[in-house]
């Protein structure tokens, strides 16, 4: 091993635990890196491996966090994981491969696949985020696909690959975007300033989901207000999001039903029909989830449409509260 390491991961130690993945990471078969382990204010008891440095930061504020375990970093390259995601054996050698290979790269990402092991409540939050056109639909959470250029919210800080250099010219990711989207904000400011990434499915790891739910309903509003926070400050970032778009028409649509009542049964009928049929990959091994598929997208949509006009609101609001 060299003095100098290969990469430096972070990972934001947010639950009180090390795992699942800090062994994960210790199993890597690159031997080369360093981690930062970021942790509460709290004291934490440090693994016994001289590559884990545990760097305490009171500050809960994610993008603060990162950013200050970026500033320890000895590696010329930065590689992200969240604390509930496991790497595969050869995730650290498949990223630094990625970036050997494309020095024109600035980073790279690629799927965060759900355990295995997931419970029936994990499994309704994946069918949600793994079915094309009605849920989340990005290849972040299905995999698949061949390499090429990133789409903005396609690259999460759950796996993602970064020079450092980059990371340093961008100026790290924004604090005053707090949790949510601070991905997507730096991704898009990287690229305003000619930086590529590149989305591989060879790149991959696994994330628990957090299982159906209120914590789920609350944490997915949260971040699509953020997302509309985003779009209000750079509108480009969603101009070809078809997604992002149903979700604005979505209220109207619901509104024109409760004025025409003759139309809300077949509307009822279709939308039934358009989320089993869309979700068939995620039930027809599960037959249980396939009533759960019409109720749950429901949800789903109006926690997404509330979340998205709400952050779109706030952040215009906030724009004109600004001086000049």
């Amino acid at each position: 091993m060299t003095d100098r390491p290969a990469v430096t991961v972070i990972v934001l130690f947010d639950r009180g635990e090390f795992e699942p993945c800090l062994s994960s990471l210790l199993a890597q078969t690159e031997k080369n890196f360093e981690i930062v382990a970021v942790t509460g204010g709290e004291a934490a008891a440090p693994p016994a491996d001289p590559r884990v440095i545990v760097l305490p930061v009171a500050d809960r504020n994610p993008a603060r966090r990162r950013n200050l375990a970026a500033q320890q970093a000895r590696a010329e390259t930065l590689a992200f994981i969240d604390d509930d995601a496991a790497a595969p054996p050869d995730w650290l050698v498949s990223g630094l491969a990625f970036l050997a290979a494309r020095p024109e790269a600035a980073g790279v990402g690629g799927p965060n696949l759900r355990f295995d092991d997931a419970t029936s409540a994990e499994l309704i939050t994946d069918m949600l985020l793994t079915a094309p056109l009605i849920g989340g639909g990005s290849r972040a959470y299905r995999g698949g696909g061949a390499t090429a250029t990133a789409r903005p919210g396609e690259l999460h800080l759950v796996n993602l690959f970064v020079r450092t250099e980059w990371w340093r010219k961008v100026g790290g990711l924004d604090e005053g975007m707090g949790y949510g989207a601070e991905d997507t904000e730096f991704l898009l400011r990287a690229r305003t300033m000619g930086a590529r990434f590149d989305f591989s499915p060879s790149v991959w790891v696994r994330h628990r989901r957090r299982p159906f739910g209120p914590a789920l309903l609350r944490q997915r509003f949260r971040l699509r207000a953020q997302s509309g926070r985003l779009f209000a400050r750079h509108p480009q970032v969603y101009a070809a999001n078809p997604g992002f778009w149903a979700a604005l028409i979505f209220p109207f649509a619901l509104l024109a039903l409760l004025l025409l009542p003759c139309l809300l049964l077949p509307a009822a009928a279709g939308y039934c029909a358009l989320t089993v049929g869309l979700s068939r990959r995620n039930w027809r091994e599960r037959l249980w989830l396939l009533p759960v598929a019409p109720p749950a997208f429901f949800l789903h949509h109006l926690i997404y449409a509330a979340g998205v006009w709400w952050g779109t609101i706030a952040g215009l609001a906030s724009r004109v509260r600004k001086p000049g």
